[in-house]
């Protein structure tokens, strides 16, 4: 009797450590941890985990779902990561990473299957101002400022991606719209050249591209050579629905790119970039 006990005591022993292993294993911290020194946040379309995932980041045109374990890494003060912010990867790298929901090809950006429109209300796109010449200009002179430094053509601005643009940020939703064009977002940022800036040089993007594993980020797609065009817009929201950030209201921004970049198998050929992406 006492041989049966004790069998059975080790067992629940073994169970509950086992069982707590198994537990601490399966609650991964995803969540972005804000600075409590700082009253100003801001996001980037989507690199780090907002709740359980980065479900804002898609990788257009493949049809495999991906998923990569999210980075424990504290966001810098400037700003949680999506955007992304995604954030687009197979692998965690430190210091970034989220996974991209799956293989249909945008970067952090704009996801959605090609050819697809966008399913997110329009109506509401009509609340959000059209950027006045002067900013359309300066969203120019931001992208195009990086891309001579990449070697490739500068962008144009096509009103014809306004329309989605607009729908993008006019939900106040983090999250990507799923349409046809590349698409970057941002959250929380005071400017148009801050924006950019966060997407080519921020936590998770140009300093982590290898080109001999490449993937998808909002740098890849701001310098995306195949890109001819973008429209951008911006709400104001008094709050967000899946992102939190402390201040009210938050700036929501958003680019769409066309034609589309951070395409599979196309990276050689559009991102002059090589290791930690130094233009080459």
């Amino acid at each position: 009797m006492n041989v049966l006990f004790h069998r059975v005591f080790i067992l629940v022993i073994i169970q509950h450590i086992i069982g707590g292993e198994l537990l601490t294993q399966s609650l991964p911290n995803t969540q972005d941890t804000l600075d409590p020194q700082s009253t100003t946040e801001i996001a980037i379309g989507t690199k780090r985990c907002i709740g359980k995932d980065c479900n804002h980041l898609v990788n257009r045109r493949s049809k495999t779902i991906k998923k990569r374990q999210c980075t424990t890494q504290s966001p810098p003060t400037w700003g949680l990561a999506t955007w992304i912010p995604g954030l687009f990867h197979t692998t965690p790298i430190p210091g970034d990473l989220c996974p991209p929901k799956d293989n249909t090809a945008s970067s952090i950006q704009k996801v959605g299957r090609p050819g697809t429109s966008d399913t997110r209300i329009t109506a509401a796109s009509g609340n959000v101002k059209d950027e006045t010449k002067e900013d359309q200009q300066r969203w120019l002179d931001a992208h195009n400022k990086y891309r001579a430094t990449y070697k490739v053509a500068p962008l144009v601005w096509n009103d014809q991606l306004t329309s989605a643009a607009k729908s993008e940020v006019s939900p106040c939703v983090w999250e990507h719209s799923r349409g046809a064009y590349g698409e970057n977002i941002a959250a929380g940022q005071p400017d148009i050249e801050r924006v950019v800036s966060d997407w080519v040089i921020g936590p998770g993007e140009k300093s982590v591209y290898n080109p001999s594993n490449p993937t998808f980020s909002h740098f890849t797609q701001v310098v995306w050579s195949s890109t001819k065009s973008i429209s951008c817009s911006r709400t104001s929201c008094v709050s967000m629905k899946g992102i939190s950030l402390p201040q009210s209201p938050i700036i929501f921004w958003a680019c769409e790119y066309f034609p589309p970049g951070n395409v599979m198998g196309q990276f050689n050929q559009n991102v002059k970039a090589g290791p930690g992406g130094i233009p080459l």
